[in-house]
């Protein structure tokens, strides 16, 4: 094999599952259906700003919720709680089997 980059799609996930393929014929049909729902809506659609303003409705929720909560898990990806920490109940289970708490 020569020293270029290896292009070919993951078999497996990280964690170990095996990532769906998807056929060639589902994606050209996937393309041309985003691509034709896209044309037919510009033309029907007289005025720009009737889109404008629902994309910015739809948009708007996903920066002001979603993205906040992403930046502040993608900030700290070390970050795991630990057991017994005051934030719940942990329960433990004697050498006898019985459930402490």
């Amino acid at each position: 094999r020569g020293g270029g980059a290896d292009l070919s799609p993951p078999s497996e996930t990280a964690q170990g599952c095996e990532a769906p393929v998807a056929s060639r014929a589902r994606h050209i049909l996937l393309t041309l259906l985003v691509s034709g729902s896209a044309l037919l809506t510009a033309l029907s659609i007289p005025d720009i700003s009737i889109v404008f303003g629902l994309m910015g409705g739809t948009c708007s929720s996903l920066v002001g919720f979603v993205l906040p909560g992403m930046f502040a898990i993608r900030m700290n990806p070390h970050e795991e709680e630990e057991e017994g920490d005051g934030q719940g109940d942990a329960t433990v289970e004697t050498e006898e089997g019985q459930t402490a708490a």
